[in-house]
């Protein structure tokens, strides 16, 4: 059994939150996982300024990674926001709202508060667009992106890097470049899915 699935089980709050969320679709296990790789870079952002952040999740599909830290972290609120309007058992998570909407049309006022977005297996121009409101918007500090299907590698650069790594990396690198603030990179080996990168970027508190 995965380090995540096992961690995920072990919680108290385990049997609540999939009593919230429903289907986890045909691969439950890797959702999980997925899910538990963010939570684990959240809480060190959480924890270090408690209830001083919302956490909103964007293309959140099931909304697993907002209702877990909802239950777990020190967040104001957390909100999931998806295209899709999913009828699950919202109302059993404190602390938390699902909202139907696509990214580009979701309203400025959500942001009102200091926040932190997140993002499991954003597609394509999904996530470029992510990172756009992220440099755009003020009040969100950090950002937390697990990206998925490949986009445009438009490049001379991103060509050499796919050529002499994999095109994961190039996508990866191209998406970290166009965040204006410092970013780290990493790989979760405990994800049980080949898109396993990670980009972290948070913005430098004003003095």
């Amino acid at each position: 059994m995965s380090r995540y699935v096992s961690e995920f089980l072990a919680l108290k709050c385990a049997p609540d939150v999939l009593g919230t969320v429903g289907f986890l679709g045909h691969k439950p296990e890797k959702e999980i996982t997925e899910a538990m790789a963010i939570i684990r870079k959240l809480k060190r952002i959480a924890l270090n300024d408690p209830n001083k952040y919302q956490l909103i999740d964007l293309c959140s599909g099931n909304a697993l990674v907002p209702v877990i830290a909802a239950h777990l972290l020190p967040f104001t609120k957390t909100y999931a926001v998806d295209k899709l309007k999913r009828v699950r058992n919202w109302g059993h998570a404190k602390r938390f709202e699902y909202i139907s909407s696509q990214i580009e049309h979701m309203p400025l006022s959500l942001f009102a508060r200091p926040s932190v977005i997140t993002a499991v297996h954003c597609c394509r121009g999904a996530a470029e667009t992510i990172i756009d409101i992220f440099n755009m918007v003020p009040t969100i500090r950090h950002m937390i992106l697990m990206p998925c299907c490949i986009g445009s590698l438009n490049s001379g650069l991103l060509q050499f890097i796919k050529n002499e790594a994999n095109r994961d990396v190039a996508w990866v690198t191209k998406l970290s470049v166009m965040c204006d603030s410092a970013v780290h990179i990493s790989r979760d080996n405990h994800v049980l899915s080949p898109k396993n990168y990670i980009i972290t970027a948070s913005k430098k508190e004003k003095i």
